[in-house]
């Protein structure tokens, strides 16, 4: 189970945000798209408990082809909204996300963009999408491993 702060313990439905907590390495392949030129995605990311057990933090830092991308994002459950994401990065964005979780799949769904995160043992498969007035387009594939055992 992931370190909370002594005496405390993983509140509630925030429980099942347990799988993002640790240190994470990311690699993986971004597409030409509206955001963008292809590239190469490499980033340390960690995910660490706020005080009180019941939102995740994630902060990454990232290489994006030739440029730097860094930013945060919270996880959280509200008992009338359910699951949510909400980042915050260096451009400026600031998208909130729902999210709906079937066993070990988490998919992420915002107004432009959608995440599917797939977890496995110390290691996530990650898909995001954009979306155009024509659908959903390709954004990139990543890969993440648990890094020092965390």
């Amino acid at each position: 189970m992931p370190a909370v702060s002594e005496g405390e313990k993983l509140v509630g439905a925030a429980a099942r945000l347990a799988p993002f907590w640790g240190r994470w390495r990311v690699e993986g392949d971004v597409f030409a798209s509206a955001y963008g030129p292809p590239g190469r995605w490499v980033s340390d990311e960690s995910c660490e408990w706020l005080p009180g057990a019941r939102f995740l933090v994630n902060r990454w830092d990232a290489r994006v082809g030739e440029r730097d991308f860094q930013g945060m994002a919270v996880f959280g459950y509200d008992p009338n909204r359910g699951y949510f994401a909400r980042f915050f990065d260096n451009a400026g964005n600031s998208p909130e996300y729902r999210v709906a979780i079937v066993r070990a799949t988490w998919t992420l769904t915002g107004d432009g963009q959608r995440a599917i995160y797939e977890f496995g043992a110390g290691r996530v498969e990650i898909r995001w999408d954009w979306r155009n007035t024509s659908g959903w387009h390709p954004l990139c594939t990543l890969q993440a491993r648990r890094i020092n055992g965390a």
